[in-house]
Parts: structure tokens; C-alpha cells; sequence
């Protein structure tokens, strides 16, 4: 930016010019220097060494400052950016979330990595989940029958996924979800999303997920 002659920077017009020239590049020192001894030139010279000393210790000052400035603006730059928000737990746009990712998976149709008739044939799980398998209550008034289970996770949660016949021979899908502090406080809910029913609740410290299709 050329300024006419004899007119004075402003202090706008110096943080203009910084603030330009971080965006082009990052600063070296003696390129710093050059920023400072271009600011000078355009402010009006003091006479005798009095006023070169001020000059001096002006341009220290400065440039310890801007170093500071750049070397803080460097690191908010390349900082990780803010995780996108989730929604507000115990909400139906909460269940909603966990629910999608239920049916999303209970639509992949897996195969089962461990075939099993009962829930007692599930137990070696527990090594990894940190919980063992069991049978919910109500399980048998509801005519399900254990197929497999392999594992997998739910809102980045360890759970294991268990595929279920009814007695129509239609697949469904149940989970069993070891809750971090947000699950834990998911409310008990049917939720219908990407044309599967899926029912949540908690039972034994673990969450619970029932999905079908429609």
C-alpha cells in the first residue's frame, strides 16, 4: 500500500498491512524487520540520537509483539477445529442419531461371525465387550430365535450385534450397547428411520437396540 507523500501510517493502516501479509506467508525474521523498517520510513524521522533511541526501542517492542501475535495466530490456525455438535442427549433427535446408525447396520445384513443357539454360547464376548451377551427379559413372549452375533459399536460405543429370527423366519437384529456417559442417559423410545422399527431401552447397566423392517 503506497501512502502520499508526507501523510503519516495510522494504526489501522500498520495492523492492515500485518494482517495482509501473515495471510501471503509466515514471517521470517529478517522479512519481519523489513515490515518494521517500512513502517518507519513512512513515520517522520526524530532528530539527534534521542530520538534514533526511541526509534529503537519502539521497533524492539514491535517486533517482540508481533512475533507473539504471528507465532499465537499460527497455532489457532493449525489447532484441530471444533467437533461438530451432537445433539442434546435424552431428546428424540438424540434417539433419532442412535437409532439411524442401528438401522443402518441392522440393513447390512451381516452374517453372524459366531454362530449360536443361546445366549450361554455367547460368553467368550465378554473379553472383548467387557460384557457378557445375555438373554433380554421378555425374550421368549416375543418368539425370537438366536442365529449369531458378531461384534460392533453404536455412537463409537462397544456393543455386540445379534442376529435373531422370528417365527415367521424374518430377520431382526438386536444390540447390546456397553453406554459411555451420553448413551446412559438415552431414554427408552421406538423410532422409525430408513424403513426400520427400532426399539431402545436400557436393561442391566447396558443399552438395548430391537430392529426390523417394516
Amino acid at each position: 500500500m503506497t501512502m502520499p507523500p508526507g501523510s503519516h501510517p495510522t494504526e489501522p493502516d500498520v495492523r492492515e498491512r500485518v494482517r495482509d501479509h501473515y495471510t501471503a506467508q509466515r514471517l521470517g525474521s529478517e522479512r519481519m524487520r523489513a515490515i518494521l523498517d517500512g513502517v518507519a520510513a513512512e513515520i517522520p524521522a526524530a532528530s539527534g540520537r534521542r530520538g534514533q533511541r526511541a526509534w529503537s526501542r519502539w521497533a524492539a517492542a514491535a517486533a517482540v509483539g508481533l512475533a507473539g501475535l504471528l507465532a499465537g495466530a499460527a497455532w489457532w490456525a493449525s489447532g484441530p477445529a471444533p467437533p461438530p455438535e451432537s445433539p442434546p442427549e435424552s431428546t428424540p433427535e438424540w434417539a433419532t442419531l442412535v437409532a439411524r446408525e442401528i438401522a443402518l447396520n441392522h440393513n447390512k445384513a451381516l452374517g453372524p461371525d459366531y454362530a449360536a443357539a443361546g445366549f450361554d454360547e455367547l460368553a467368550s464376548m465378554r473379553v472383548k465387550l467387557g460384557f457378557t451377551p445375555f438373554e433380554p427379559a421378555g425374550w421368549e413372549e416375543r418368539g425370537l430365535r438366536l442365529v449369531g452375533a458378531r461384534y460392533c459399536s453404536v455412537q463409537g460405543c462397544m456393543a455386540t450385534q445379534m442376529r435373531v429370527v422370528d417365527g415367521d423366519g424374518e430377520a431382526w437384529t438386536l444390540y447390546q450397547v456397553r453406554p459411555d456417559e451420553r448413551l446412559a442417559r438415552l431414554n427408552d423410545s421406538v423410532v422409525a428411520v430408513d424403513g426400520v422399527e427400532v426399539e431402545l431401552w436400557r436393561e442391566a447397566g447396558l443399552v438395548m437396540g430391537l430392529a426390523r423392517s417394516r
